[in-house]
């Protein structure tokens, strides 16, 4: 497969077997609306949970579980879509903020997390990790002195379609539909995630950009895998061009091409008549 634009971790994974013939163009300023992105099954699932200290008392003094401050904003009729979708926590003079993550590729799907962390509800000056496991957002919430739990421990309600925290992170089971889709769209990667300060605005999908090494996604698939994967899919699920067409006029090739002679429609004259 030949890639055109962009460069991620993935493209010199061919190792020598490239087929030039199936190609990538990859657009790194293509995105979806978030409306148009959900009808394609390209968005993040909502986060449900709280926190707690490592002790197990409740945090006093602040923030826990899903976006706390999002009441006062709802009251106000400026709580945004995104905003909705994740968990807030504030704890030891630091403002966590963790949202939700999906990439797609080649209609497989995974979901992970971006936590911010700063001196106060702002995204300026934030430090951001990525993490693909609930194992590895565990340990780095405990390194701040707290762990997420289950949101109902709090009386808050789950949110609609949203998993279970425990079971959010990881490969989305595959879905025909979804697949079909996209194929249909034409689409290879697509990346759902908030982007800087538009974190309290309706985020596009970046659709065939090179940003998988940007989300850390080499932890989940692997350099050959990713190329195969998308290799695969390019040139054998997505439509391709097809070849060009020749007309032709003359009406014996014509006839010669349907298995016709001059005989076809006319009695062939018997041996005697021959001779």
């Amino acid at each position: 497969m030949r890639v055109i634009g962009g460069k991620d971790y993935w493209d010199g994974a061919a190792w020598g077997m490239r087929d030039d013939s199936v190609v990538f163009l990859r657009k790194g300023d293509r995105a979806l609306s978030r409306g148009d992105a959900v009808g394609l099954g390209l968005l993040a699932a909502p986060l449900v949970a709280g926190a707690e200290l490592v002790s197990g008392g409740a945090i006093p003094y602040g923030l826990h579980g899903e976006t706390g401050y999002l009441h006062q904003h709802e009251k106000n009729g400026e709580a945004s879509e995104h905003r909705r979708r994740g968990i807030a926590v504030q704890h030891d003079g630091l403002h966590h903020e963790v949202w939700p993550l999906r990439v797609t590729v080649a209609s497989r799907q995974w979901q992970g997390v971006i936590a911010w962390t700063s001196a106060r509800r702002s995204v300026l000056g934030h430090e951001q990790r990525i993490f693909w496991s609930e194992g590895e957002i565990q340990s780095w919430a405990a390194g701040h002195g707290f762990r997420f739990v289950a949101s109902r421990r709090f009386g808050m309600s789950a949110r609609k379609g949203a998993p279970p925290f425990r079971d959010f992170f990881g490969e989305i089971p595959p879905n025909q539909p979804t697949a079909d889709a996209l194929a249909q769209a034409g689409i290879v990667t697509a990346v759902d995630a908030p982007r800087g300060s538009s974190v309290f605005r309706d985020t596009p999908v970046r659709i065939d950009a090179d940003e998988l090494k940007e989300f850390g996604f080499y932890r989940v698939l692997s350099a050959p895998e990713a190329y195969q994967e998308i290799a695969m899919w390019v040139g054998g699920v997505l439509p391709r061009p097809g070849a060009l067409t020749v007309e032709i006029t003359d009406d014996r090739v014509k006839a010669a091409k349907h298995g016709m002679d001059k005989w076809s429609f006319r009695t062939p004259p018997t041996a005697k008549g021959r001779g």
